[in-house]
C-alpha cells in the first residue's frame, strides 16, 4: 500500500463496493481472500498442544476485540476436521438471570434432530428437556428432592449431547463467559465430571479470570486453563492489513502507525482501515489500493470514537434506531424493538437493511446481531441516562407480553429505575429458576426481591419473598 495522490471518484467508489466486501468479513483476525488465522499462529499452536494434553476446560482472556472469538472458533474448525463434533453457545448481558441460557439454543435445536439413546430412561430423559425449554415456572411434577431434580436434569442434558455427537469428541464453545449465569457453571462442572465423556470445553471471556465475576466459579470441579490473548504485534498487524484489503505489499509505515495507534487490536485496526477509507485515506487505484502521506492521514483516537464516527455518516433516522436496538442486547427480535421503540416496521427494517449494508449489524431473518460488542456497547452508550431507561421500560414491557424469559425482563426493569416491575419479575424469576433446578440462582433472585420490596416498602411481598427463600433447600 503505497502513497498517492487520491482520486476522489475512486474512494467514494471503493466505499460503496469494493472495501466493505472486506473488512466486514474479518470476524476479529479473519482474513477474506484466506482460510488462514492472520497474526495467531503462535497462540493457535499453544492452544491445539494445550488440548492435546488433556486440558478440558481452556478460557480465551483478553481486552474486547482482542480476536478471542475468532481464535476460539479456528481451533474448533481444527478439531472438527480431525473429527470432533462442535455445539457453541454465548452469554449475553441482558440474559445473564436466565438460567442456562447459552446452552437453550443448541439444546432446543439438537432435541429437534437427535435420537436419545431408546431405554427406560428415554421418556425420563425427554421429560426433563421439554421442562427445561418450556419456560414454565411451574415445578415439574413428581419431582420432591431438589438434588434428585437437578441431577436428572443434568443426566438429561448429558444424553441428548451424547446423542448429538454419536461416538465422536465434543468441543463445546461458549463465549463471553463472564456473564454466565450460575446455573450454567454448574452444569459445566458436571459436563466435566463426565469421565466417559471426551468433551473440550473452549470459552472466552473478557480481561481477567471469570472466578472473581460469580461465585460459582469456585464450584467448578476441575481446574480451567486460561490463556491471555495479547494484541496482536507489528509484524501480526502488518499481516492483519494485508489481508484485510487483499494486498501482499503493506508499507511498513503504514503498519507501525495503525499498530502505534491501535495498539494491535484486531477490532480497533479494523475500524481504523475503515475510518481511513472514508476519509479518503485510503482508496482504490488501478487495481490496487493506495493511502495518502502518512502526515496527511487522520486515524481515530480510539475504536469507540471510529464507530461513532462511521454512526455519524447514517441517516439520523439509522442511528436512532440502532441506539433503540443496542438497549435490547447483543442480538434481539425485531417484533420485540417495533414494539419497545414504538416504530413501524417498514421504518425499522429500512432502518437496519442501512445498517446491516455498513457492517455494523447482521440480519438472519427477524433475528439482528451487533456484529461485536463493542458496536453495541459504543451505541448504547451514547443514549442519555433518560432516554435509556425509558427504553428499558418500554422494553421491559414488550419482552413481558411475549412470553420472554423472567430473569431477562426483570434484567430491563431494574435498568428502567421501577422497583415494583423487577420485584414482581426478580420473584418469578426465582420461581422458574427454581423450577429448573436452578438454586443459587434462585436464592439470588428471591434476595433482591427481599431488597425492592423494602426499597418500595412493600411488607406483603417482602414476606412472601422471605418465605420463599425459608422455603428453598439447597442441594
Amino acid at each position: 500500500m503505497k502513497p498517492a495522490e487520491p482520486r476522489r471518484e475512486t474512494a467514494g467508489a471503493a466505499l460503496a463496493t469494493e472495501f466493505p466486501r472486506y473488512l466486514p468479513a474479518i470476524g476479529g483476525c479473519f482474513g477474506p481472500h484466506s482460510d488462514t488465522l492472520v497474526g495467531r499462529g503462535e497462540e493457535l499452536s499453544q492452544l491445539l498442544a494445550t488440548i492435546a494434553s488433556g486440558d478440558r476446560l481452556v478460557l480465551l482472556a483478553g481486552e474486547a476485540g482482542v480476536g478471542k472469538t475468532r481464535l476460539a472458533h479456528e481451533v474448533a474448525r481444527i478439531l472438527h476436521d480431525r473429527g470432533s463434533i462442535t455445539f457453541r453457545g454465548a452469554c449475553d448481558e441482558t440474559r445473564a438471570l436466565v438460567p442456562y441460557s447459552p446452552f437453550l439454543g443448541q439444546l432446543r435445536a439438537l432435541l429437534d434432530v437427535a435420537r436419545l439413546p431408546a431405554g427406560v430412561d428415554h421418556a425420563r430423559h425427554r421429560t426433563y428437556l421439554h421442562h427445561l425449554l418450556s419456560r414454565s415456572e411451574a415445578p415439574l411434577p413428581n419431582v420432591v428432592d431438589p438434588r434428585e431434580g437437578r441431577e436428572g436434569l443434568f443426566a438429561a442434558v448429558t444424553a441428548l449431547l451424547s446423542a448429538g455427537a454419536g461416538s465422536k469428541p465434543v468441543v463445546m464453545l461458549l463465549d463471553d463467559l463472564q456473564w454466565a449465569d450460575g446455573a450454567s457453571l454448574d452444569l459445566l462442572r458436571h459436563l466435566l465430571s463426565q469421565h466417559d465423556q471426551r468433551l473440550v470445553i473452549l470459552g472466552t471471556c473478557r480481561e481477567g479470570e471469570p472466578g472473581g465475576r460469580h461465585p460459582q466459579w469456585a464450584n467448578v470441579a476441575e481446574p480451567w486453563t486460561v490463556k491471555k490473548i495479547a494484541p496482536l504485534t507489528r509484524e501480526g498487524t502488518a499481516a492483519f492489513i494485508a489481508a484485510a484489503v487483499g494486498q501482499e505489499n503493506v508499507s511498513a509505515e503504514f503498519a507501525n502507525l495503525l499498530h502505534r495507534t491501535t495498539g494491535g487490536n484486531p477490532l480497533e485496526i479494523q475500524e481504523a482501515l475503515l475510518a481511513a477509507l472514508e476519509a479518503g485515506s485510503v482508496f482504490r487505484e488501478s487495481g490496487r489500493w493506495m493511502r495518502r502521506k502518512i502526515g496527511e492521514m487522520v486515524v481515530p483516537r480510539s475504536v469507540r470514537a471510529a464507530i461513532c464516527k462511521r454512526v455519524s455518516r447514517l441517516t439520523p433516522e439509522v442511528q436512532e434506531v440502532l441506539r433503540e436496538a443496542s438497549v435490547l442486547g447483543q442480538s434481539l427480535d425485531c417484533e420485540h424493538l417495533r414494539e419497545a421503540s414504538g416504530r413501524e416496521v417498514g421504518e425499522i427494517e429500512a432502518a437496519l437493511r442501512k445498517a446491516s449494508e455498513t457492517g455494523l449489524i447482521r440480519m438472519s431473518g427477524r433475528v439482528v446481531a451487533f456484529r461485536h460488542v463493542v458496536i453495541r456497547e459504543t451505541l448504547y452508550g451514547t443514549l442519555s441516562t433518560r432516554r435509556r431507561t425509558r427504553l428499558h421500560a418500554a422494553t421491559g414491557e414488550a419482552l413481558a407480553g411475549s412470553a420472554a424469559p423472567a430473569g431477562q425482563v426483570a434484567w430491563h426493569y431494574v435498568r428502567a429505575d421501577d422497583p415494583e416491575q423487577a420485584l414482581s419479575w426478580y420473584l418469578a424469576a426465582g420461581d422458574r429458576a427454581e423450577a429448573v433446578f436452578a438454586h443459587c440462582d434462585a436464592v439470588c433472585h428471591y434476595r433482591t426481591a427481599v431488597r425492592l420490596a423494602q426499597e418500595v416498602g412493600d411488607r406483603g411481598r417482602e414476606s412472601e419473598a422471605r418465605a420463599r427463600l425459608r422455603g428453598h433447600v439447597a442441594p
